[in-house]
């Protein structure tokens, strides 16, 4: 069984200046890409042109502002590309303000135990500070143009949707270079906040539009790995005009167009067919088994009953594989993430059945599996012997003909684009 250590280090419970000092000694990843990242004109492609308040396109002529932000000692540049407003963020825009402030005055870690966990819990910030949560990310292994592997240290990673930075931090600490994007501009000043306070040089910023619109400011083959997580169910509920299929398809084709050679793309998502579904766990929609309907039914019963479309399509592992193959990316590993993709505590290969035998003999009495169930739906399991063991069963029975992984709640899904 995989539990990734020590490369799942969290820093989280130390004080801001305890993280910055112990980011120093374990050290950041010291090799960076040679030639510094490149912007281009999200509209017409033409390259960017640096001024002192903007990025100038040489083609189109159209500016984008740079927002600087004085953090210590450091100025933090965050170009704006974004062409339309959009927000994504559980916290409410009054409080995110209080939040920022707090941040600069104090520190992301004070910020963060002030602000969201009297507004959310424990639960959501325990989320935002594992730097845990990347170590799906670093199962990638990217190839040079010649095929051969090349480290992460060497690496230069675009992170879409980087949310609060927990992965942002965790993938800086051995990236070489990470460039963090993201929709809503306030979460993008957050993150520049904490990965800077954190100590870390090596993190570049971009706010963007959703990714429906295809308006990524970077050039062909600029990046080694990208990373989606919890992302592309998202990509397609910003443009209604389009299928969600097409809109993601589209959206994966143009990210292949920014890998290099041998570069790879992860995803960390949800399984349409996870076996936690069928007992009622819902999916994006907030309604149970809107997943497992046909497209059309589970679009005409969110209009009915929720007042919205049912646009946040997840897949089977084989649609997977498949929504990638279509878009030059063939998937070449799948991973079983425990207790899901959103929070990796152990890290399974789907193909090494003894490590997921061993898992399911061993593992599955610390129920930390079930985590994912709704809370009636987990008591009704765990606090009935019975029907626990029967579930245990179950699986074991799975197992024994390699169908387990096709209802495994979540997946880590590395797919590459191929040398030459």
């Amino acid at each position: 069984m995989t539990v990734l250590t020590p490369k799942n280090i969290t820093l989280s419970h130390l004080s801001d200046s305890q993280n910055s000092s112990v980011r120093r000694s374990l050290g950041q990843a010291s090799t960076t890409p040679s030639e510094p990242i490149q912007f281009v004109c999200p509209d017409c492609h033409s390259p960017l042109l640096r001024q002192p308040e903007s990025w100038s396109c040489s083609g189109c002529q159209e500016n984008f502002p740079v927002q600087l932000h004085l953090i210590g000692d450091n100025e933090v540049a965050i170009p704006d590309f974004a062409s339309r407003a959009f927000a994504w963020n559980f916290v409410p825009p009054a409080e995110m303000e209080e939040l920022l402030q707090l941040t600069r005055s104090a520190g992301w870690r004070t910020a963060i135990d002030q602000v969201m966990q009297r507004l959310h819990g424990v639960g959501p910030v325990a989320t935002v500070l594992n730097t845990g949560r990347a170590n799906g990310v670093l199962k990638a292994n990217p190839c040079d143009k010649n095929g051969q592997p090349k480290p992460l240290s060497a690496c230069r990673v675009l992170e879409i949707g980087s949310g609060y930075g927990a992965i942002t931090a965790g993938l800086a600490a051995h990236c070489g270079e990470v460039v963090a994007v993201d929709a809503t501009a306030e979460l993008l000043e957050f993150v520049a906040l904490r990965t800077t306070q954190e100590g870390f040089t090596n993190v570049t910023f971009a706010h963007i539009d959703p990714l429906d619109f295809n308006r990524l400011p970077f050039a062909r083959e600029t990046f080694d790995l990208i990373v989606l997580n919890g992302v592309l169910e998202y990509v397609g509920t910003a443009d209604e005009g389009r299928d969600p299929y097409e809109v993601q398809l589209a959206t994966l084709i143009h990210l292949r167009n920014l890998l290099q050679p041998g570069g790879q793309i992860f995803i960390g998502i949800e399984n349409r067919l996870s076996g936690f579904s069928f007992l009622g766990m819902r999916d994006h929609s907030g309604f149970p088994f809107t997943n497992l309907m046909p497209r059309r039914l589970a679009d005409l019963t969110t209009r009915l009953l929720l007042r919205f479309p049912y646009r946040t399509y997840t897949y089977s592992r084989r649609g997977y594989e498949t929504l990638l193959r279509t878009a030059g990316l063939p998937a070449s590993r799948f991973y079983l993430p425990i207790p899901s993709y959103r929070q990796p505590d152990v890290i399974l290969d789907a193909t090494n059945r003894v490590e997921i035998r061993n898992w399911i003999n061993h593992e599955l009495d610390n129920q930390q599996v079930f985590g994912l169930l709704p809370s009636r739906v987990k008591t009704a399991v765990v606090g009935n012997r019975l029907l626990f063991k029967a579930i245990v069963m179950l699986i074991g029975i799975l197992h024994r003909f390699r169908l387990e992984t096709l209802l495994w709640p979540s997946y880590g899904i590395v797919a590459g684009r191929s040398v030459g």
